[in-house]
């Protein structure tokens, strides 16, 4: 410990570096975004005939499988935390992730079809978006809502000793 002035702004710093290693999905979710949807293109790119069924039934999943990747880094989270090796933000996190790749998948359709909103009837303007990204948007909702019902609901006991790595810890809770 530090004695003095600069005790305080060590404990901030320290108090902000945890919360920032707890966020760590939202941190990546753009960076395992954008592979995943860089890995799908490159797949793409493998198919010698582009006018087959099979190219386009790939071609309408990229944007799914490019959510893969936050949804597997907060499935990842989530396991961190059901294993007590990670904080409650860490899933939370992980969800947020899922959640911001979701509308960032669906935001050039969205933006697109803004102005004939309601000058068109909403059927038509639903009707206009591609089924690839009705896809994408279900699944990516889907997952949030697998994984917010994944974690537990936080207990109202407090535990004794926490895990140094900010998990929920080995001891038992001490009830308040």
């Amino acid at each position: 410990m530090t004695n003095g002035p600069c005790a305080d702004q060590t404990s901030a710093c320290a108090r902000a570096l945890r919360i920032a290693a707890r966020l760590w999905p939202l941190w990546l979710f753009w960076s395992v975004w954008d592979h995943f949807s860089n890995w799908w293109l490159a797949y793409l790119l493998t198919f010698p005939d582009r006018s087959t069924a099979t190219y386009a039934f790939a071609y309408h999943c990229w944007p799914t499988v490019a959510l893969l990747g936050p949804i597997l880094l907060m499935a990842a989270a989530i396991g961190a935390y059901r294993l007590q090796l990670a904080h409650r933000t860490m899933p939370i996190a992980g969800i947020a992730g899922v959640l911001a790749a979701t509308v960032l998948t669906a935001w050039p359709d969205y933006r697109a079809l803004l102005p004939y909103i309601g000058s068109a009837s909403l059927g038509d303007v639903v009707g206009t978006i591609g089924l690839s990204i009705f896809q994408a948007v279900g699944v990516g909702l889907l997952a949030a809502l697998i994984g917010a019902g994944l974690i537990p609901p936080a207990a109202s006991c407090s535990f004794a000793s926490p895990s140094p790595v900010g998990g929920c810890g080995a001891s038992p809770p001490v009830c308040q």
